[in-house]
């Protein structure tokens, strides 16, 4: 109430936050002291600079000074987030801090960061805070130490939708960031279609280790509408290629649609021999009969190959892929009865 600005007043602060460390208004008014006790710090050291002392070495043996208040304040709170990782008032403070400090915080911020997704990998306010940190002190030795760690974010699980979206918030700054801030993340042999081509093989390789995994159909739909990559040929075909990989055989079947769920086991003669000799039921024939099925067809790829061939003006085939995806998806029946209805009516 006072507004007194003392070390005491920090330490009330702390006291504070360790009994409630989501209260804004004490994040806020500690910030505040902050501020205006580390001012009041860097005007005390500018006066009473002492001398070099140069020893018989020839080297200044002045004390090392010791760490500022901002250097500690950035350890207060990197030991606040790791108590307190889902807390969005500790993660803006140490942004703050950060910003104050400069780029020679970046080490200890990635750091910290990365002790935070090691308790949890999916930690949102860990993830933000390290784009924040690349974009705000942008270099090319961050950004690719960045895409290697979402690599092997990446690599330790497929599915972390996360590290997929920072990966791709890093290799390509949104339009947010400056001219300048592209180039120096991007080297001189290093072109934008290359990036683009390295990133598709990339996507491609992680979909063959879990072809449902959306977060990784996403990334590669993301990289190929990417306006250097929207529109090309090129990219097109590699992606109708990739699609139809991974959407198995006879993708404009109508009758395997119809066989989905066989009704006996006339559906799966093959099958049946096989059941027989072993003295299984038809049940069991049947539930094998639907594993295989699944196998066969991928909601992701498919969508993607019907994308593609509506936009490349093969109307009919696309609307076909659509029709299919009503019966094998029919969580989104309306959605994809809508983009078949669409497809049919531009194809006249």
């Amino acid at each position: 109430a006072s507004g007194e600005v003392s070390r005491r007043a920090l330490d009330l602060t702390a006291e504070c936050l360790r009994m409630n460390g989501a209260n804004y208004t004490v994040w806020h008014r500690r910030w505040a002291l902050v501020e205006a006790l580390a001012a009041a710090e860097a005007e005390t050291k500018a006066s009473c600079t002492s001398p070099a002392i140069v020893g018989d070495d020839g080297e200044d043996h002045r004390e090392r000074p010791s760490p500022s208040l901002v250097d500690l304040e950035l350890a207060y709170a990197t030991a606040m987030a790791l108590e307190n990782p889902k807390n969005y008032q500790v993660w803006n403070h140490m942004r703050l801090v950060s910003q104050h400090l400069g780029d020679v915080s970046v080490e200890r911020n990635v750091r910290a960061t990365g002790e935070a997704l090691a308790l949890d990998a999916k930690n949102i306010h860990a993830w933000t805070h390290r784009l924040w940190v690349t974009r705000t002190f942008p270099s090319k030795t961050t950004r690719d130490a960045e895409r290697a760690f979402t690599e092997r974010m990446i690599d330790d699980d497929v599915r972390n939708n996360s590290a997929w979206n920072q990966r791709f918030a890093v290799t390509f700054p949104t339009s947010s960031s400056s001219s300048d801030d592209d180039d120096v993340l991007r080297s001189d042999e290093e072109t934008t279609t290359d990036i683009v081509s390295k990133e598709l093989a990339f996507a491609e390789t992680k979909i063959a280790l879990a072809p449902d995994n959306e977060s990784a159909w996403n990334y590669l739909r993301g990289v190929a509408d990417l306006p250097a990559a929207r529109g090309d040929d090129a990219i097109k075909t590699r992606l109708e290629t990739i699609a139809r990989k991974f959407c198995g055989d006879a993708i404009f079947s109508a009758e395997k649609d119809k066989n989905v769920v066989p009704k006996s086991d006339a559906a799966a003669p093959s099958k049946r021999r096989s059941a027989a000799i072993r003295g299984a039921t038809a049940r069991e024939t049947t539930s094998d009969a639907k594993k295989e099925s699944k196998r066969d067809f991928s909601r992701h790829a498919t969508a993607l190959l019907a994308d593609v061939l509506a936009a490349s003006g093969a109307f009919e085939d696309a609307a076909a892929l659509y029709d299919r995806l009503v019966h094998r998806d029919p969580i989104r029946a309306n959605y994809w009865t809508f983009m078949r209805d669409d497809a049919r009516r531009r194809r006249g």
